[in-house]
């Protein structure tokens, strides 16, 4: 899986080593270009593997292409990537923001510390990251804690009192972004206190899972009857946004499309529906309070038998050619 954010903290790297050396204006050199290579080999080499597989086009669509549609998707309702329509959103606000502030720092970078420096321009581009996509999640602020962490212990420093307006201005960003976003909260007591229920033997192993979620004591039956149901070489599909039952019955997904929403949200139900056709799937799993997948209902009709309902989940096995 590619995170997009995690390509602005080698940005701050990138940045601070080409446009902040003391002695000249511009230094990209053998090391920033061993930097730069050394971050991209991963990516060139699995596209390289996914190009072997005669996948490329797919990897590309789910690395690149989605990723744009899904910066303006919490506005738009759309994944589909439109340059207008990322124009038009916060997103180019934000970078020029990020630019403003690092042309700040570097027309003061004879006169500020070097790993003061640093550790600014770490933050901002590690909170333009996490507000990215736009989304209130709150396990996205886990990019910003290194770099705000780092300034909190650096600004205990006396010497580096003289320089306040640099925590002031973060401080400022920080608060400003939780605004605005209004990044979710989740209780975090009844989650111990849940576990400590369990542990002690106050609840059963049906409430302790109905407490993360209702269904999840259902998805857990469901698993263990698809593995006992299949051999562990055979391929299923789950119509439902419950990709945990992959994992939990050791089955490999038979698209690359893990859960409902992925499909529906990026309009690829045909693509999919063909793929099934190819390679019928061993069990297919349905949610039936999930939204109506009509392509799939013709399939398990005709291919399918039912073998068996979990409350809201029926599973279908192929028929015998």
């Amino acid at each position: 899986m590619y995170k997009v954010p995690a390509v602005l903290d080698f940005l701050t790297l990138l940045v601070f080593l080409v446009f902040f050396s003391e002695k000249k204006f511009f230094q990209f050199n053998k090391k920033q270009l061993c930097l730069c290579l050394g971050y991209a080999a991963p990516i060139f080499f699995t596209g390289l593997f996914f190009f072997f597989k005669n996948s490329f086009s797919t990897f590309f669509s789910a690395t690149i292409l989605h990723t744009f549609g899904y910066l303006s998707s919490w506005k738009t309702g759309s994944h589909q990537f439109s340059p207008v329509t990322l124009l038009k959103s916060e997103f180019v606000l934000k970078a020029l923001l990020v630019l403003v502030i690092g042309f700040l720092l570097w027309i003061k970078k004879t006169r500020l510390p070097k790993f003061l420096i640093f550790s600014f321009l770490w933050f901002i581009f590690s909170l333009f990251g996490a507000t990215l996509s736009g989304r209130p999640y709150p396990h996205y602020l886990v990019q910003i804690i290194p770099p705000t962490c780092l300034l909190l212990v650096l600004f205990a420093d006396l010497k580096l009192k003289k320089y306040f307006y640099l925590p002031i201005a973060a401080v400022t960003l920080l608060i400003t972004s939780f605004v605005y976003y209004q990044f979710w909260n989740y209780p975090t007591l009844p989650y111990y206190q849940n576990f400590l229920q369990f542990s002690l033997g106050k609840k059963d192993k049906t409430a302790y899972f109905s407490y993360f979620n209702p269904n999840l004591s259902n998805i857990y039956r469901v698993s263990e009857f698809i593995a006992a149901n299949s051999k562990p070489a055979d391929k299923i599909f789950v119509w439902a946004d419950e990709p945990v039952i992959y994992a939990l019955s050791h089955r490999l997904p038979a698209t690359p499309y893990l859960v409902a929403y992925h499909i529906n949200d990026l309009k690829v139900s045909d693509s999919v529906t063909k793929k099934i056709l190819l390679n019928l799937p061993a069990l297919i799993i349905i949610n039936k309070d999930t939204k109506k997948y009509p392509e799939l209902d013709s399939i398990v009709q005709k291919k399918y038998f039912n073998i068996g309902s979990f409350d809201n989940m029926l599973v279908w096995k192929k028929r015998s050619s």
